[in-house]
Formats: structure tokens, C-alpha cells, sequence
């Protein structure tokens, strides 16, 4: 967006037009056409952020903007289920963003900017662990090691889920880890009635969402 030719750009095929930095739609009127001034400002769409806990999942909308002097605006992170309201605006951007006074001039500000949305890329992050279906194929959600190379997965986990992780088995000494769990139920310290089900647990824990969604 450094000039009014590219920034026309991203409102090709609509009825918006930028000048001087500024929001306008075209209203044809029979043979004429006349601008419509909408705010002293350009929002435009830039992304969209699928957030997944796995329960439900939470949109949320970047927006970028450029201010009638020229200033970039600073990118702005919203749900998507306040995004028509448009009161994010001032909330983030200001008293200097105004918008013109009159009836469906917020409609056509949120419209505008939806028209810029096309081709903007949403990314789905997944905030949990255990398996997920992704493109056809089970992965197991973690940091670190994924279980399928070839499926592409953005993962954010917070708290204490941060440091949950895969090792690579190649790294590790699976016979060595074998070994401990030998020694370990050969303690006479622990009851096996206790040990047994504390061991079971660490394995089912991995499977326990398939069991779940009943994929097992």
C-alpha cells in the first residue's frame, strides 16, 4: 500500500475507491458517478485465526489500516463476533479515525473490508494435546514431535500444557525405558495394586481422545 494505484488494488471489482488515504464508494446515478465519502481512513482485512481447544474452536480477525496522513495504522486482533459492531475501531485505533455521518455508511466500512478478505490466510492453531483428525490422518498434538511429518499443524500450548512434548524416539533408548518399568514393578515399596494402574494410565492417556470419539 505505498501509493493510491496499489491501494486501489485491493478494492478491484468493487464499488470502493481510496483518495488521499481516504475510504469512498461509487454510487452510480444514471449516467454519472459520484464518490461517497466513508471514514478519513482505510481498513482492509489481513488474516484470520482459527483458535482450537477441542471443544469449540474461536475465530478471530487481524485488520490493518492506513490513517488519510499517510500513518500505517497498527494491526488490530478482534473476534469475529465483534467485528460488525465496528466499535473496535475507536477502542484501538482512536479519535482519529472518523467515520462520515450517515445511514448504512457503517454497513458499506464493514462490507468494504470484507471485500478485501479474498485471499487472506486463516490459520488454525490447535491449543490442546492428545490426537486430532487432521486431512484424514490421526496426529497426535504436542510440542515437539509430530506423528505424521507430512500434515503441517500450528500448535500453541499455554500453562502447564507447554511443556508437554513428544522426544523423538530416535533420541531415545526405548530397551532403556523398558528396563525402568522392569525394575520399577519389581519393587516391593509400591503395591502392585497401586502401580498397575498408575502405569496403565501414563499409556492410556495418549489414546484416551480416540477411545473418546470412538476410533478405537
Amino acid at each position: 500500500m505505498e501509493d493510491t494505484e496499489k491501494n486501489n488494488n485491493i478494492f478491484s471489482n468493487t464499488e470502493y475507491r481510496i483518495i488521499n488515504n481516504c475510504l469512498y464508494k461509487e454510487i452510480h446515478k444514471k449516467d454519472n458517478v459520484i464518490t461517497k465519502k466513508l471514514a478519513n481512513f482505510v481498513p482492509y482485512a489481513k488474516s484470520e485465526l482459527l483458535l482450537d481447544d477441542g471443544i469449540e474452536s474461536k475465530r478471530y480477525l487481524t485488520i490493518g489500516g492506513i490513517h488519510c496522513t499517510g500513518k500505517y495504522l497498527p494491526d488490530i486482533r478482534i473476534p469475529s463476533n465483534e467485528f460488525n459492531k465496528l466499535s473496535w475501531i475507536t477502542q484501538y485505533w482512536g479519535l482519529q479515525c472518523n467515520i462520515e455521518i450517515g445511514p448504512m455508511v457503517k454497513d458499506c466500512i464493514r462490507h468494504a473490508i470484507q471485500c478485501t478478505a479474498n485471499n487472506i490466510i486463516t490459520n488454525h492453531i490447535y491449543t490442546h494435546t492428545g490426537w486430532q483428525e487432521i486431512n484424514g490422518k490421526f496426529i497426535f498434538l504436542c510440542n515437539g514431535l509430530y506423528l505424521d511429518e507430512d500434515i503441517e499443524t500450528n500448535i500453541e500450548l499455554a500453562g502447564k500444557l507447554s511443556r508437554y512434548s513428544l522426544v523423538d524416539p530416535t533420541e531415545r533408548f526405548i530397551n532403556t525405558d523398558a528396563k525402568c518399568i522392569y525394575k520399577l514393578l519389581n519393587k516391593k515399596f509400591i503395591p502392585h495394586r497401586i502401580l498397575f494402574p498408575l502405569i496403565a494410565m501414563a499409556f492410556f492417556i495418549t489414546t484416551k481422545s480416540l477411545f473418546k470419539n470412538g476410533k478405537l
